[in-house]
């Protein structure tokens, strides 16, 4: 596995475990890597969330990222809550 694979699936495990926006100085923290090249990283991962056409996407709020559910799949999330 690259370098750059690597931290892009270190980022992604870490927005799924978060649920809630994360900022990029935690990400910069915690992963050891400076802000640029995080949100380089980002835009690489959300465009490829977005490519994939992927149930889940990522969004920058707030000077930080998040790990959503894709709003296409909307009807579906709520067919999941309304039965659980």
């Amino acid at each position: 596995m690259s370098e750059e694979r690597e931290h892009k699936s270190i980022l992604e495990a870490l927005l799924f475990l978060s649920g809630e926006v994360l900022p990029i100085s935690s990400l910069k923290d915690i992963v050891g890597l400076p802000e640029v090249d995080i949100k380089n990283l980002m835009i690489e991962l959300m465009a490829e969330y977005r490519d994939r056409k992927s149930g889940v996407m990522i969004v920058e709020i707030a000077n930080g990222y998040q790990m959503v559910t894709n709003p296409d799949y909307a009807e579906w999330v709520r067919k999941f809550r309304n039965t659980h």
